[in-house]
């Protein structure tokens, strides 16, 4: 079922406003097809027109959410109307300006609100006047006749669609559901980063292609390219987290660029920012296993898994590898996924309180 909003625009001498309405007590509801309309009075000599009020209805599109445009950056992104919340201000997802939600009006929805309001205001304005002249051309019996006639100019609809975006995201904090363009974003009601979501869908793939790996009808090379996929993409998905934490929170040092793909660096900013070790966030058992796994990652993805001199480096006990392939076991990279879904948790409410 479409979901429909109402704007209500008041019209005076000197222009208009415009206000969204968006709670159940001012005509909105959500997943209902309810239209209201203030039918404009016609326009007679001696009525006042200084000021009109009309209810335009907004469509959603097939999934309920309403294009918005950022009035900053003049980015798009789209936001399901909720009513259980009581602030009205809406926060850009991109840049995070931050105002009253209807002033996020897309372009195009602004076209198509004014061109209903002047329909509904000036024509039955002009259908009027053209009656009265077309009364004042009736033939008399005097010499001399006047004939007038009038016709009401046309005013077309400006009718949109809504723009097809790249990521639908259902907000982990306050629950508000909108679109966005690439993956990262804040929240436009609540403002909180939705990177945790994306975190833990990619982890949720990580896992997917685990539980593929158990298919005996693949092929044995297939399956072990599934496991070791698992594992860089869950660093993938780490460093990602960290990126949009650092886009947003510029505490985060922006040097090293690969910040959260080195463990051990990340461990002294952490230390340093939150007065935690990595280790205080799991277990130091735990600790020292994920810094085994991303030096595996690190092997697997740019060695083909061959132990070199600076793994043994930094895993001395692993000395009796060097030259050979680490053998990566699917269920470390299980434990692997479980850890890194802790820790970028733990990560992340540490800078999004």
């Amino acid at each position: 079922m479409r979901s429909w909003s109402n704007h209500v625009f008041t019209f005076k001498r000197n222009g208009y406003n415009t206000q969204e309405l968006g709670s159940k007590s001012n005509g909105y509801r959500q997943g209902n097809n309810l239209t209201v309309y203030s039918t404009p009075t016609p326009y007679r000599e001696g009525k006042n027109m200084d000021e009109k009020t009309i209810s335009v209805p907004m469509e959603a599109d097939e999934n309920g959410l309403f294009g918005r445009e950022c009035p900053s950056c003049g980015m798009y992104f789209k936001i399901k109307p909720v009513t259980d919340l009581t602030t009205t201000q809406g926060i850009c997802p991109y840049c995070g300006y931050t105002d009253i939600l209807g002033d996020f009006l897309t372009q195009d929805r602004r076209a198509y609100l004014e061109s209903v309001a002047v329909r509904q205001v000036l024509g039955p304005m002009f259908r009027d006047l053209a009656d009265d002249l077309n009364r004042m051309g009736t033939p008399s019996s005097g010499f001399i006749q006047l004939k007038i006639s009038a016709t009401v100019p046309d005013f077309p609809i400006q009718y949109y669609q809504e723009k097809i975006l790249e990521t639908d995201v259902t907000c982990d904090t306050c629950g508000s559901v909108f679109a966005i363009y690439g993956v990262f974003s804040n929240c436009p009601i609540c403002g909180k980063l939705n990177a945790r979501v994306i975190y833990d869908k990619s982890l949720d793939a990580s896992h997917g292609k685990l539980a593929l790996s158990g298919d005996d009808t693949i092929a044995e090379h297939v399956r072990a390219d599934l496991i070791k996929d698992a594992l860089i993409g869950t660093v993938s998905a780490f460093d990602a987290l960290g990126k949009a934490l650092r886009k947003k929170h510029i505490v985060i040092p922006a040097d090293p660029n690969n910040l959260f793909q080195n463990l051990l660096k990340l461990d002294q900013v952490l230390a340093t920012l939150t007065g935690k070790h990595i280790s205080q966030y799991l277990t130091p058992a735990d600790s020292d296993f994920l810094f085994l796994m991303f030096q595996v990652r690190r092997i697997y993805e740019h060695n083909a898994g061959v132990v070199d001199s600076d793994f043994v480096k930094k895993q001395p006990a692993y000395a009796y590898l060097l030259g050979r392939k680490y053998p990566l076991k699917k269920d470390d990279v299980s434990t692997f996924i479980v850890l890194m879904r802790q820790l970028g948790d733990a990560i992340y409410s540490e800078f999004e309180k």
